[in-house]
């Protein structure tokens, strides 16, 4: 299960401190940003400082980098997909595998690809973030609807 022990009560108050300061400076640097890219800059963020990402929380950024292109979309879906795999294959292989048996996981490897998943994740997230000023590649961008 899930251990949550009280010790890190200080790590998550020093992530909301961490996200806000770079929100903060999100406010006060990005006027010359669109409000999509806002929007953008704001989930990326959110993500790679806070501490207490949930599963729920990865949705938010997505309609908003499809609107910036299928690239941006596709790279975000796909490291968030191998986040959310890995911890649910080690934390609650219950809830990943159903009834199916749960295979027997080495939990040595299993927290090598934790990290591999999340250092992957925040990388992402970070290209993605560098990328959000730059103005989307055309032939990249959804067609307009309407």
């Amino acid at each position: 299960t899930w251990d949550d022990p009280a010790s890190w009560g200080v790590f998550y108050a020093g992530s909301k401190a961490v996200f806000l300061a770079a929100y903060g400076a999100v406010v006060w640097a990005g006027r010359r940003l669109g409000l999509n890219e806002k929007i953008c800059l704001t989930f990326l963020l959110f993500c790679v400082c806070y501490a207490s990402v949930a599963s729920q929380y990865l949705v938010w950024a997505a309609p908003f980098l499809l609107l910036r292109g299928v690239r941006d979309f596709a790279a975000y879906a796909a490291a968030s997909t191998y986040a959310l795999l890995v911890f649910y294959a080690l934390f609650f292989p219950d809830i990943l595998f159903g009834r199916l048996p749960v295979p027997a996981l080495d939990p040595g490897g299993m927290l090598r690809q934790y990290a591999a998943a999340e250092l992957t994740f925040c990388f992402v997230c970070c290209v993605l973030m560098a990328r959000l000023p730059r103005p989307r590649p055309p032939e990249d961008a959804l067609p307009n609807l309407l």
